[in-house]
């Protein structure tokens, strides 16, 4: 019995390592992924602000393109 408890303390010690290794992955992971789409919205916003009617017309173009899309479907 006692064999049976030491093992299954060990297997309780290694789940929590990896479920303590898999959240810091995962917080880094999404650290990432909020840097980047920050690096992207600031990169959009600048796009727009030096061509604000070639924006305009890409978002026309856009919505004209997934409303026919929508239509079809």
């Amino acid at each position: 019995m006692d064999q049976a408890a030491r093992g299954a303390a060990k297997a309780e010690e290694r789940i929590r390592r990896e479920a303590g290794n898999a959240q810091e992955k995962a917080k880094e992971t999404a650290a990432k992924a909020k840097e980047h789409s920050d690096e992207a919205l600031q990169s959009i916003s600048g796009f727009v602000r030096e061509n604000p009617l070639l924006s305009l017309g890409l978002a026309f173009a856009a919505g004209t393109l997934l409303s026919a899309l929508r239509r079809r479907s």
